[in-house]
């Protein structure tokens, strides 16, 4: 039996509330994580992410603003012979909406602080993308994410 390669879309989801940026952690069987997907024959990243949070936890497409892609890594899941290729995107939702995990995959959603989702994150690549977000994060203009703000649903 060979290797399955598996495209994912990985969201480092983010919101703003008080002036504090907080993100989206989903936790899953193997503890908390950033939302992720296997991507669709067919369906692009920005699909599979809007996808992804609906399902998983509904959060309504309109309000997804998905900014840029800006990590991409490789690692095996040995046992399945599964080679993993998370492409990470940094993603923006205004108004910290609720948030209900399906149940199925997910067990628990939570909005939590830069520090709190570092701690929490199970896998030391997960926590080097937050890190790496946070990152590109702080080089935002406010407007920019403003303007995003009044055009959600």
């Amino acid at each position: 039996m060979g290797w399955i390669l598996r495209k994912e879309a990985q969201a480092v989801v983010f919101t703003r509330e008080n002036g504090k940026t907080l993100f989206l952690l989903v936790h899953k069987r193997n503890g908390w994580r950033i939302p992720r997907g296997g991507v669709e024959e067919g369906e692009s990243f920005e699909e599979t992410i809007k996808r992804e949070l609906w399902e998983e936890v509904s959060i309504m497409p309109g309000r997804i603003h998905v900014l840029d892609k800006f990590n991409e890594y490789m690692y095996e899941d040995t046992k399945a012979q599964i080679l993993h290729n998370p492409n990470a995107f940094l993603v923006f939702v205004p108004g910290k909406p609720e948030v209900t995990p399906d149940n199925e995959e997910i067990n628990g959603a939570k909005w939590v602080d830069y520090r709190t989702a570092v701690r929490m994150l199970r896998f030391n690549e997960e926590k080097n993308t937050v890190k790496q977000a946070m990152g590109l994060i702080k080089r935002i203009n406010p407007e920019d994410l403003r303007r995003l703000e009044e055009e959600s649903d």
